[in-house]
């Protein structure tokens, strides 16, 4: 994830890694703003993930919040590790 507000980038791979697809997604079209809600046609892919837990952190980074750290810390009460992540600069979407 590239954290900028409604500018954020949200990067989904799905599938096992050699054959998986995945993509860049601007995080305004991932949370419909207006609502606050996961955007429905991200619903299936939330589900098979098990991300729902993410959803109040992205509403609050859609509105510019610094939510990183939290994200990190409840990425890693749930799984027993930190998130592996690499951060080169924003992406172009």
């Amino acid at each position: 994830m590239y954290p900028d507000g409604a500018e954020s980038i949200v990067s989904f791979s799905i599938g096992p890694h050699v054959v998986n697809a995945g993509g860049l997604v601007r995080l305004a079209f991932v949370i419909d703003e207006p609502s606050g809600e996961l955007n429905p046609v991200f619903q299936q892919e939330f589900d098979a993930a098990e991300l729902h837990w993410l959803v109040p952190y992205l509403v609050r980074l859609l509105a510019r919040e610094d939510v990183t750290e939290e994200i990190v810390a409840a990425y890693q009460a749930r799984h027993g590790k930190r998130p592996e992540s690499m951060h080169i600069g924003r992406p172009r979407v």
